[in-house]
């Protein structure tokens, strides 16, 4: 389901960062701060943050996408 655009493409996530409570209901409690294979021309610098509930409706669609649960220490 992914179009020839997204091919040898990857990010990395580098960290996350709690959303305020009036977020939750639409975009989760997280955000994964993510660095980009396609450097400086993507997102803001080339990082971005993906909503938990992002991650959480495409990781099906992603077999190499792995986030289970987040370590909130």
């Amino acid at each position: 389901g992914k179009d020839s655009h997204a091919q040898g493409h990857a990010v990395l996530f580098v960290g996350y960062i709690q959303l305020p409570p009036e977020l939750h209901s639409q975009e989760g409690k997280v955000c994964f701060l993510t660095a980009n294979s396609w450097s400086t021309g993507w997102g803001r610098g080339g990082y971005a943050c993906l909503s938990e509930k992002w991650i959480i409706k495409n990781r099906g669609q992603n077999p190499f996408v792995a986030v289970t649960s987040v370590d909130k220490r």
